[in-house]
């Protein structure tokens, strides 16, 4: 599927579905110079617009959802768009998914910025106790053991606890 993006104003292209797929045999070099470019774009658009509204619960309304794959790549770049989308878009109904294969990349990052995910959740890894112990706490024990279908999920400061995500 061919994306046309020029010509759009980053108000008509963010409020829509996009899959931007890059080739793994691209260079490196060109992921990160595509993902760069939209997550740029995406924090001037987003962080420009009025916080998002409140119910009578104090949830914010949801306005986009942001997943990067293989999120220890992008990581790596330390790109400051990324950083300020996950500090601060919240207030604008960001959500901001990071999925990886490598968890130990997330511990390498800033740590304000990881400070501010509000859900972390993993299955079964062999990522480093140390680091899983940040993310999970003394509950970090039972990733290497959890069984097929189950995750080991944190929401904010609250203790980590198994969740039946499919299957039984």
């Amino acid at each position: 599927m061919t994306h046309q993006f020029s010509g759009h104003s980053p108000a008509e292209l963010f409020p829509k579905s996009w899959i931007i797929p890059l080739p793994p045999s691209a260079p490196e070099q060109n992921h990160r110079l595509v993902v760069n470019m939209v997550l740029n774009a995406l924090d001037g658009w987003l962080n420009s617009l009025p916080d998002a509204k409140k119910d009578a619960e104090g949830n914010v309304r949801l306005r986009h959802i942001l997943v990067l794959e293989e999120a220890h790549k992008t990581l790596k770049s330390k790109l400051p768009a990324l950083s300020k989308l996950i500090r601060w878009s919240r207030s604008k109904g960001d959500v901001v998914i990071l999925t990886s294969q490598n968890p130990d990349e997330f511990s390498r990052q800033d740590e304000d910025c990881l400070s501010n995910i509000g859900l972390t959740a993993s299955f079964a890894t062999t990522a480093n106790p140390s680091h899983a112990k940040k993310a999970f706490g003394r509950c970090a024990d039972d990733l290497p053991t959890l069984e097929r279908g189950m995750a080991l999920c944190k929401v904010g400061s609250e203790e980590a606890r198994k969740v039946r995500v499919w299957g039984r």
